[in-house]
């Protein structure tokens, strides 16, 4: 599980399959080497609080 340094935790979205920081709301795990490949990646928002449902 990966951690923000900030706030000491993290959530994990099953629809973007990626840990993100709730409280900073961003995104933990950078995009896919190949993100443009990546359906996930793709759809994956600007910012966690942009999708969060379902997330």
């Amino acid at each position: 599980m990966l951690r923000c340094k900030k706030h000491g935790r993290g959530r994990y979205s099953v629809l973007f399959d990626t840990y993100y920081c709730a409280d900073c709301d961003r995104w933990l795990e950078k995009k896919c080497e190949n993100a443009r490949f990546c359906e996930l990646c793709q759809a994956r928002p600007k910012k966690p609080s942009m999708g969060r449902k379902g997330g």
